[in-house]
């Protein structure tokens, strides 16, 4: 892979380097106390195609890998998709968020004369909580 560097250099990435911050973005987001050995497991669970042993190498950028286009291509695949899931998850959020506000909204002006909108959106907020899942669940 090709980087470059903010005075236009361009830098070769080796395969190892590159497996390594893949599979840490991967594992993303991190929590609060998180230890090396969780994100690990996370990421684990995430790639399906790699063993434990495999990822930690990766991981820690283990120089005695050796690490195939395919495999690279796998990963960013991989990336790409929990990163479209993640902003999916965020958009639905948001959506929830509107719709609470909206809710408060009416209930504040005219909760009697609103009260059908009100139960309207209370289920479009109970059926998007059915929806959502986090990314531990979905890969």
């Amino acid at each position: 892979m090709r980087d470059k560097l903010s005075d236009g250099k361009v830098v070769f990435m080796s395969s190892v380097v590159e497996a390594s911050r893949l599979v840490r973005q991967i594992a993303e987001p991190y929590q609060i106390g998180d230890t090396v050995k969780r994100q690990i497991d996370r990421a684990a669970r995430r790639i399906p195609f790699w063993s434990y042993s495999r990822v930690r190498d990766a991981w820690y950028g283990n120089p005695r890998m050796r690490i195939g286009a395919d495999e690279l291509s796998e990963l960013r695949l991989l990336l790409e998709k929990s990163d479209r899931a993640r902003q999916d998850r965020d958009e639905l959020d948001d959506l929830r968020d509107r719709l609470s506000r909206v809710e408060t909204a009416l209930m504040v002006s005219d909760p009697q004369f609103h009260s059908s909108d009100i139960d309207a959106y209370r289920a479009a907020l109970r059926a998007s909580r059915g929806m959502g899942g986090s990314m531990d669940e979905t890969s």
